[in-house]
């Protein structure tokens, strides 16, 4: 698995639309918008929670995979489709997009996360 860096806006704690703007090539602050919208709709504070953004990917046509929890992401091997895999190590939860088996974050840490959920777009 290959790191690509990748961070088009800088700000903190803006990874959930950071992944979400690589993985469906939009433009950060539209999905950020599009996320915020959302979370309103669905009376949530904060956009970056788990249901506002994966009701986001599901209603965009992603899928839910299963078999990968708990691996540590350098070790799953994905292929050449997109992914969006929420993932943790320790009080650190992050959101990150793979594209093609290379990752696409501004940390190339991130290999070392523990996966949660793994999204196919």
């Amino acid at each position: 698995m290959k790191f690509c860096y990748y961070n088009p806006v800088e700000e903190k704690g803006g990874c959930v639309a950071r992944a979400l703007s690589k993985a469906y090539q939009l433009d950060y602050n539209q999905v950020k918008e599009e996320l915020i919208k959302l979370s309103q709709e669905l009376n949530y504070e904060d956009y970056r929670e788990l249901e506002v953004f994966e009701s986001y990917m599901l209603f965009r046509g992603a899928s839910i995979l299963s078999g990968w929890e708990n691996l540590c992401i350098k070790d799953v091997n994905f292929d050449n489709n997109t992914y969006v895999v929420f993932a943790y190590k320790d009080d650190f939860y992050h959101l990150l997009c793979i594209c093609d088996n290379t990752v696409f974050d501004k940390r190339e840490d991130v290999l070392d996360l523990i996966v949660l959920k793994v999204y196919k777009i």
